[in-house]
């Protein structure tokens, strides 16, 4: 997961944070278009069952309860 934010973070100019270090170890393939940042968005938190919280300067990624 880690390497696809960072590749998130070159494509959309978003920084993510996430306080869950289990989050970031996750093995990932994303087999979505990078080009709409929506339904990266929403494939990701589906797939992942987490939720991404846009703040002002960062998007926080958390798992959903």
């Amino acid at each position: 997961m880690a390497e696809v934010l960072v590749k998130l973070t070159q494509i959309y100019g978003k920084e993510f944070v996430s306080t869950d270090s289990s989050l970031l170890a996750k093995e990932l393939y994303l087999g979505v278009p990078y080009s709409d940042w929506e339904t990266v968005r929403q494939a990701l938190e589906l797939s992942l069952n987490i939720q991404f919280n846009e703040k002002e300067h960062y998007v926080e990624l958390q798992l959903n309860p």
